[in-house]
């Protein structure tokens, strides 16, 4: 990044506003020393605020004196402030008005790129569709620089979110709303602005000349949002919703850590696909604190990116303390009654939670040009550099095959055989460019199964994995660090 000499002179001395913004950037523990950042740019009045108050923290902190003597030897932090602007083809101008943004993030020092939409919007649900795009390629940028994605959420789009989650029967996750710090396809997301008014942020442009772009579908009455933010408006009622967001966070965070404790050794996630729970434990705890576990592990399984309904927990919930199998939320809940291994089994067996085996996701082709996809919405893929790809649900044929060839090592993994059909498998001539990588069967390769479940988490493989984005549990910690390690 550079000393900002095309800035405007009125921005040479941050507004107060702008040093608001940096505290709260700060309390969250991000630091340019040892944080990439990413930030997700629409060039509204939101995210370019953002970038305002960014610009500004990244200069400070390369300003500050540093105890370690490696650092002091650096002119600045050795991560450049990073930006990036989806164009999502909506709009029959998108795409010179996503070069106009891009031209006023480089003005601010920033190194901002364009990402395109590489499909088109559907005829319903385009404001969901939207999201998912940005969001997958915002990650799939991130990823392999283990950068953390930050995004322009205010106090008002948090109360418009509750709002929407309170009129599904959300639970208590729910209508905890959007969290500071949480994981989004297997990489680390920050929205430090959550408990500022939209007003407040845009004072960050105060006399700063910087153009915005005011997206007319902020106005469309079609979508949801923006009639609830128009109701809101009216009513009033964003002041309550952020103090039961709030309420609902505190309470969600302390059942988490008790569940934790309560269940320790009790339950778990196999970095090969599926979760599973004692069923004797699980009948022990109190109702409210089983809806949480369910809760938790449709969310750490399935492939959907909202809360499930309270009603629907409710019922699973029942089925699964009569012993029933069922599949709800994504998820097939059977009931096995063999105990395994000492750990994982005890009297009443076990609970496992597998995604829907036979709703295979479709392949994904790696052209190279992006070394890092997310597969099924829970495996984050990150190839060498240049390498061609495409990666494929194992299916039932392939892994009845791969059994047939590896008796021994699928024993020692106790699971049925529809847990491993929707697991990734790379399919590629280029096998040989991943170190320790051995090809199960000419050039299909699942890297993932030649390592055990103890070993795969904290080892990295030179493929920087196929980790399985449900062993990312969630944490009570308020430590950057802690909270969101990779």
């Amino acid at each position: 990044m550079n000393d900002s000499t095309n800035l405007n002179s009125r921005l040479l001395a941050p507004n107060k506003a702008i040093q608001r913004c940096i505290a709260l950037i700060d309390a969250l523990g991000l630091d340019p020393w040892t944080h990439p950042v990413l930030l997700a740019i629409s060039g509204g009045a939101d995210s370019m605020a953002m970038a305002l108050a960014f610009h500004y923290w990244w200069n400070a902190h390369a300003e500050k004196p540093h105890e370690n003597s490696t650092r002091q030897s650096l002119l600045k932090p050795p991560f450049p402030l990073r930006a990036m602007v989806v164009d999502h083809g909506i709009r029959p101008n998108s795409a010179s008005e996503a070069r106009g943004v891009c031209s006023r993030l480089h003005a601010l020092g920033l190194d901002a790129s364009i990402a395109t939409v590489g499909s088109s919007p559907p005829k319903g649900g385009v404001q969901a569709w939207a999201r998912a795009q940005r969001y997958q390629l915002l990650a799939d940028a991130a990823a392999p620089h283990d950068a953390v994605i930050v995004t322009a959420h205010h106090a008002g789009d948090q109360a418009e979110t509750v709002q929407m989650r309170l009129s599904r029967g959300s639970g208590l996750t729910g209508l905890a709303g959007m969290q500071r710090l949480t994981h989004h396809g297997g990489v680390r997301l920050a929205r430090p602005f959550l408990d500022l008014d939209q007003a407040d942020l845009h004072a960050c442009l105060n006399a700063s000349g910087i153009a915005v772009v005011d997206d007319p579908s902020n106005h469309d009455d079609r979508f949801e949002r923006v009639r609830v933010r128009k109701q809101q408006a009216v009513s009033g009622l964003a002041p309550d919703l952020l103090r039961l967001a709030r309420a609902s966070d505190g309470l969600n965070s302390r059942l988490h850590t008790a569940l934790e404790a309560a269940m320790s050794g009790q339950m778990g996630l196999s970095p090969y696909g599926w979760g599973w729970i004692d069923h004797t434990a699980f009948t022990r705890l109190p109702e409210t604190a089983r809806h949480a576990l369910l809760d938790r592990m449709i969310r750490s399984m399935a492939t959907a990116p909202h809360p499930v309904e309270r009603a629907s927990i409710m019922r699973l919930d029942r089925s699964l303390l009569e012993q029933k199998d069922v599949t709800l939320g994504g998820c097939e809940w059977r009931h096995d009654h063999k105990s395994h291994d000492e750990k994982s089994g005890g009297a009443g067996g076990r609970i496992l939670c597998l995604a829907e085996a036979e709703r295979l996701p479709h392949p994904v082709a790696m052209d190279g040009l992006r070394p890092s996809c997310l597969f099924d919405g829970r495996w984050r893929i990150i190839l060498p550099p240049g390498m061609k790809a495409v990666i494929e649900p194992m299916g039932a044929a392939r892994f009845a095959a791969w059994r047939r060839k590896n008796p021994a090592r699928f024993r020692e993994i106790a699971a049925p055989a529809r847990a491993f059909w929707r697991i990734p498998v790379i399919v590629s001539p280029e096998a040989g460019r991943i170190n320790g990588v051995e090809a199960l069967d000419g050039s299909h390769f699942a890297p993932h199964l030649k390592f055990n479940i103890v070993d795969f988490r904290d080892r990295d493989y030179g493929l920087s994995g196929m980790a399985f984005i449900g062993c990312r549990l969630i944490s009570s910690s308020n430590s950057f660090k802690e909270r969101l390690r990779p």
